[in-house]
C-alpha cells in the first residue's frame, strides 16, 4: 500500500505523488527506535536542526532548511498550534505515546498556510480509537533514573469514537556538566525533569447517507441544531473534506474529493460562517484580486496587476452596494459590510452554485433584512443556484423554495416550506415543539 498523506495538498494524496519534499514518521518508527519525545523523533529527519537548551525539559527550536524557527508552522491534528504571538512552537514537553504520524514537509508552504510557513510544515497526527474498547499500559525503568509509565484507552461506535492515553516520564539523574569541567570541592548539580501528559481525542460521524438533489436555479436553506453537521457537508462539497464514501456531482460531473480551488473554478463559490477577507487591503483590491486568481492572472510577474479588471471590479462592487467605500480598508468595514464583500469575492469567480454558510450570522435586524434581499436580487440577476445553511428560520421561510433539515448527519426531511413546516418530527427535533 503506498503511504498517503495529507499536509502537502491538505487532501488524502499518495506520497509519490506529492511534489513537495517529506518526510512520514510512523508510530511502528518511533516505537522500534524508543523515541520518547518528539525532539528524539524529529532528530533523524533529514533538512530538520532541533535544537534543545539543556537537559530534558529545556527550550526546543525546529530549524527546517535554515529558515527561522519561526517560519515553521506546526499542526496538531490540523489545528495550529504555533504561539500566534511569536510564531514558534515549543517541542520539548511533547511525549510520543498518542502519536500515530508525524508528517515533515521541507521546503516553502506559504501558497496553502501562509507567510509563516516559508520553512515548511510539521504536522502532528494523534491516535484515535477504533473497533470494541482497548485498554493497554507499560512501564519501563533505566539509567539516570528514568521512569516511562503509560495507559491508554480507545474503541470506538458506529458513531463515535474516542481515546484517552495518561503518559509520564520522570528523569531524575541526568548529567549537563562533564565531570572533568566540574570545579574541585563542587558537586555535580544533575537535571531532573517530571512529565505528565494527559491527552483525549473523540470523533463523530457527521453525516450519513445524505442524499440531496439541487436543481438548477433553486434556493435551498440547510437548517438542523448545532453539531447536524450542516458545515460538514458544504466541505464534503467544497472538497475541504473527502467523504468515505458516495459522490458529489455538479452537472453530472463527478467532483467527488477535487481541491477545493478546483472545484471553484468549476463554477462552486462559498462564503464562510467566519469572515474570509483580505483586512488590509482595499475593499477595491479585495475584489480585483479575486478577478485576478480566478481568471489566471495571479501569476502573471511581468505586468501591474492593479491595471487589469477594474471596471468589471467597479461593477461587482456596484452590484453588492459597496461601490462608493472601494477605497476603506476592508479590515475597517462593519461586520455587515464584510460578509458583502466576501459574498464579492465568491461571485468573482462567477459561480453557477453559491454556497453560503450562516450569512447571516452575527448581524443585526436591519442588516439581516438587507443581506438576504441582496442575495434574493443577485441569485435572480446571474441565475444562481443558492445552497445556505440559516439559523434564523424567517430568513430561511422568506427565501428557501425547499429546504433540507439534518440531524446527527442525517437528512431528516426535505420539502417545500411548508411541508417542512409541518413535519412532526422536524417540530420535535428542531423547533422544540412536542
Amino acid at each position: 500500500m503506498p503511504t498517503v498523506v495529507v499536509t502537502p495538498t491538505r487532501l488524502p494524496t499518495p506520497e509519490s505523488e506529492v511534489g513537495s519534499s517529506i518526510t512520514v514518521i510512523t508510530e511502528e518508527d518511533i516505537q522500534r527506535k524508543q523515541e520518547r519525545t518528539l525532539p528524539d523523533a524529529l532528530r533523524d529527519v533529514p533538512g530538520l536542526n532541533v535544537v534543545q537548551t539543556g537537559g530534558p525539559g529545556g527550550q526546543t527550536s525546529v530549524f527546517i532548511r535554515g529558515a527561522n524557527s519561526n517560519q515553521t508552522k506546526v499542526f496538531i491534528d490540523g489545528i495550529d498550534a504555533t504561539d500566534p504571538a511569536s510564531g514558534t512552537f515549543n517541542f520539548e514537553h511533547v511525549l510520543t505515546w498518542d502519536i500515530e504520524r508525524v508528517e515533515v514537509v521541507r521546503g516553502p508552504q506559504s501558497g496553502l498556510y501562509g507567510g509563516d510557513a516559508i520553512g515548511g510544515v510539521i504536522n502532528i497526527i494523534t491516535k484515535k480509537g477504533s473497533g470494541p474498547a482497548q485498554f493497554a499500559g507499560s512501564l519501563e525503568g533505566g539509567t539516570f533514573g528514568t521512569l516511562n509509565q503509560n495507559f491508554r484507552v480507545g474503541g470506538a461506535t458506529e458513531r463515535f469514537n474516542y481515546y484517552f492515553d495518561f503518559a509520564h516520564w520522570q528523569s531524575n539523574d541526568t548529567p549537563v556538566t562533564p565531570a572533568d569541567l566540574v570545579p574541585a570541592g563542587r558537586s555535580v548539580q544533575n537535571d531532573s525533569y517530571d512529565n505528565k501528559t494527559y491527552s483525549a481525542r473523540f470523533g463523530a460521524v457527521l453525516t450519513d447517507n445524505f442524499d440531496l438533489d439541487v436543481e438548477e436555479g433553486e434556493a435551498i436553506g440547510i437548517i438542523g441544531p448545532n453539531g447536524a453537521g450542516k458545515s460538514t457537508l458544504f466541505n464534503l462539497i467544497t472538497g475541504h473534506l473527502v467523504p468515505d464514501g458516495g459522490r458529489v456531482l455538479l452537472d453530472g460531473d463527478d467532483i467527488t474529493g477535487a481541491p477545493p480551488y478546483r472545484i471553484c473554478r468549476l463554477g462552486i463559490g462559498r462564503s464562510f460562517q467566519r469572515t474570509n477577507i483580505f483586512p488590509r487591503l482595499s475593499v477595491f483590491e479585495n475584489v480585483q484580486a479575486a478577478f485576478l486568481a480566478h481568471r489566471g492572472r495571479g501569476r502573471n510577474f511581468w505586468s501591474h496587476s492593479e491595471n487589469f479588471y477594474r471596471e468589471e471590479t467597479a461593477a461587482l462592487l456596484a452590484s453588492i452596494g459597496l461601490g462608493a467605500q472601494g477605497q476603506v480598508v476592508a479590515g475597517t468595514l462593519s461586520y455587515g459590510n464584510q460578509k458583502q464583500l466576501e459574498l464579492g469575492l465568491a461571485l468573482a469567480s462567477d459561480p453557477m452554485v453559491l454556497l453560503l454558510d450562516e450569512p447571516t450570522a452575527g448581524m443585526s435586524a436591519g442588516e439581516t433584512h438587507e443581506t438576504m434581499r441582496l442575495l434574493e436580487r443577485i441569485a435572480g440577476e446571474r441565475g444562481l443556484t443558492l445552497l445556505f445553511t440559516e439559523h434564523d428560520m424567517e430568513v430561511v421561510f422568506s427565501i428557501a423554495e425547499k429546504i433540507a433539515v439534518l440531524h446527527q448527519g442525517r437528512l431528516l426531511a426535505e420539502g417545500t416550506p411548508n411541508e417542512v413546516r409541518g413535519d412532526p418530527e422536524v417540530r420535535r427535533v428542531y423547533l422544540g415543539e412536542h
